[in-house]
């Protein structure tokens, strides 16, 4: 297994160009950002002159994450929730995907007026025709959301790779799990830092499952097997331990950070989250909420209330509060369900009159 640093493929391209530049101008500088390196590349070349089979996963869908004015830096965002809008080149439009929200893409900048726009990020999209420029004789195949969603294609597609009607099969998580095809011996990861810098505590956790998973993709046969996994995180302690396939050396590591900020499984958590359309009516329910549970819980215990990561979805404001209830004073976290279940009960007049939803999960799936 290799970990290829981008940073410094990046950097490697950018120096190339400069001297370039010194007889081409600025040319040089053009089309500079690729999701695929020259290791990776020339990896993906070697097996497709052997009729080997690749599988790439980049756990994105669309073409670009985000659109940017190069003018003024102003990104398109989606009205009805807090994130970007993802552009999408086949129906050359925008997606919100949190709530299906669709847009032209935009022609001028509703900021500055400006009408240069970057397609920042690599999505799925992106990979697939980066792959056709690159390897023009080559069959690729993607599987992703947007095409599995008719009834069979999912196996439609598995099936033309399966049977080498394809060359590439390149997709989402999808192509992780489950999948075995003896004539794979590359499994390539355009980025890996797509699950890991997500702001949550399994995000660690999470990736090296998904790289474990798919690295267990290629090589499954008498023919010998080789994953590339891209990134430019390459001293992150998961990859180390993806890297020399050391499950125990993850373990005892992910398990004294957990213990550093007393997350499970030294603890249980509890996340509140309050929900409504009426900003200003949601801070204060969740303001009025912890001020409550500050009384009754260990203040050290409690982090918020505060906006969520994703502080609006579908024209909904988002704050939360989320509670450690430590398992050596709280083996079964029953005081911190009891406190919560109290504030809930008392304020349930309050959050009903200004609309808003309060849910709470115990031993939540995601925090975000």
């Amino acid at each position: 297994m290799t970990i290829v640093n981008m940073i410094d493929e990046r950097k490697q391209l950018y120096s190339e160009a400069k001297i370039n530049s010194k007889s081409i101008g600025k040319k040089a500088f053009e089309n500079l950002s690729h999701s695929i390196s020259r290791l990776l590349e020339r990896k993906i070349r070697d097996r497709l002159e052997k009729k080997e089979g690749v599988i790439l996963l980049q756990n994105r869908r669309g073409f670009a994450p985000f659109i940017e004015c190069k003018s003024c830096g102003y990104v398109e965002q989606c009205d009805r929730c807090n994130v970007t809008m993802t552009y999408h080149a086949t129906k050359k439009h925008m997606r919100c995907h949190y709530c299906g929200k669709v847009k032209p893409a935009p022609t001028t900048c509703t900021q500055c007026g400006g009408f240069e726009f970057s397609l920042n990020g690599f999505g799925t999209q992106r990979v697939e025709q980066e792959l056709a420029a690159l390897f023009p004789s080559a069959v690729t195949v993607r599987m992703d959301m947007d095409t599995t969603t008719r009834k069979g294609s999912h196996e439609k597609i598995l099936r033309q790779f399966g049977e080498g009607g394809a060359d590439i099969l390149l997709g989402t998580q999808m192509v992780a799990k489950g999948l075995d095809f003896p004539r794979v011996t590359l499994v390539g990861v355009i980025s890996a830092d797509t699950q890991m810098m997500l702001p949550d505590f399994r995000s660690a956790e999470r990736t090296f499952q998904l790289l474990t998973q798919v690295a267990g993709r290629a090589g499954r046969s008498t023919l010998a097997g080789e994953v590339i996994i891209q990134t430019s995180q390459p001293n992150h302690y998961a990859l180390k331990h993806v890297r020399e396939h050391d499950f125990v050396g993850f373990y005892n590591e992910e398990i004294e950070f957990r213990k550093s900020i007393n997350y499970p499984p030294f603890s249980r958590v509890i996340v509140v989250e309050f929900k409504g359309r009426n900003e200003r009516n949601v801070e204060q329910t969740a303001t009025s909420f912890g001020n409550q549970l500050f009384t009754l819980l260990n203040r050290e215990s409690i982090l918020g209330p505060s906006p969520a990561v994703l502080s609006k979805i579908k024209n909904e404001y988002r704050w939360q509060i989320i509670i450690k209830a430590d398992k050596d004073g709280d083996k079964n976290g029953t005081r911190a369900r009891h406190a919560v279940a109290r504030v809930v009960n008392n304020l349930s007049g309050q959050s009903i009159k200004s609309k808003v939803k309060v849910t709470v999960d115990v031993d939540p799936v995601g925090i975000l």
